[in-house]
């Protein structure tokens, strides 16, 4: 049977409209599988060795963040060391921006040593996920060192005696809070021994390898707790920590040294779409306030959920470089 002309019109507009109907569902189906995000594994990038305190943190959160609750994929933790953490941060800037892999450092540490050393990428691109601690550094000594209180090392100090301060790395923050710590008490230290990661610091302390350290406060606090090191004083906070009371802070002896604190955070590569960061940003900050795991991991520590922004996270990474200016720090390693 012949189609007429009417009838053939009829067709290819009923064609044209079926066409235009199926653009219109591929168009649904490409945006609801963007909104289905994340619907493959998620790795975070620890630039720290197995068992340091940026690793238990990830772990946890790793642990955390697959439940349904929260994003409801596998994510794991991928230690990568080296480069004095930026290895591990290089790769992540170097990942597809698609949420799948992130970083977590802890500013003004890492930018520090991107500040020093100056790789081909730019650390200031990365982009902010959240800020979920506050870590304060604390100045420890090896429990069989002579000095164990501050008053006691700032009166060796001034009457000549250099005690071994151990350093995970020439530049890190752990050479810088040892070095603003000396210029704003007045001292001198001049017997920096190097070591490839906090860990091994605090196992040179307990060694008695070496006499004091700088080193944040949950990397430390087990080991004071346990005996095996002296807190002599808390920095970068005014008020002393719960779980360590008799540990005094810097503010009682003249200057809180309010510099000295750690912001552990987590970073996506640059360019990562904002919805996507949403998204993990939300599930970060929602895990802080509400998983066991993690509130068990706090009350160890004695410290709070910092429920901090990817923007927040942004800022706080500027700001280790202002102070890394400021301070010279490029400096220490000549």
């Amino acid at each position: 049977m012949k189609m007429g002309r009417k009838h053939f019109g009829i067709f290819k507009a009923v064609a044209v409209m079926l066409a235009a109907a199926l653009v219109l569902i591929a168009a649904g189906n490409v945006s609801a599988a963007e909104n289905e995000f994340p619907d493959q594994p998620i790795s975070i990038i620890v630039p720290f060795t197995v068992g340091g305190g940026t690793d238990g943190w990830q772990r946890t959160f790793a642990a955390a963040l697959s439940s349904k609750d929260y994003l409801g994929v596998s994510v794991s933790v991928r230690n990568l060391p080296g480069g004095q953490d930026l290895r591990g941060i290089g790769e992540c800037y170097r990942s597809k921006p698609n949420g799948y892999t992130l970083t977590a450092f802890n500013p003004p540490s890492s930018p520090f040593a991107w500040y020093l050393h100056r790789p081909s990428w730019d650390i200031r691109e990365m982009t902010g996920i959240t800020v979920y601690a506050q870590d304060p550094q604390m100045l420890v000594a090896s429990a069989k060192y002579e000095h164990k209180d501050l008053e006691s090392l700032l009166n060796a100090l001034k009457n000549g005696e250099q005690p071994k301060v151990a350093l995970s790395g020439i530049g890190g923050i752990e050479h810088v809070a040892a070095e603003l710590f000396a210029k704003r008490y007045d001292v001198e230290l001049e017997k920096y021994i190097p070591y490839n990661a906090t860990s091994d610091v605090i196992s040179a302390l307990v060694r008695n390898e070496c006499d004091i350290a700088f080193g944040s406060f949950t990397a430390v606090s087990p080991a004071v707790k346990e005996g095996n090191l002296v807190g002599i004083a808390v920095a970068g906070q005014k008020e002393r920590i719960g779980i360590l009371p008799e540990v005094p802070t810097f503010s009682e002896f003249g200057d809180p040294l309010l510099e000295l604190k750690f912001s552990r955070a987590v970073y996506g590569p640059p360019d990562l779409p904002e919805e996507r960061q949403q998204i993990l940003e939300k599930a970060f900050i929602k895990a802080q306030k509400e998983n066991e795991l993690l509130q068990a991991r706090y009350e160890t520590y004695g410290i709070k959920p910092a429920l901090g922004t990817g923007e927040q996270a942004e800022e706080n990474l500027k700001s280790a470089l202002n102070l890394a200016e400021e301070l010279k720090i490029e400096r220490l390693t000549e």
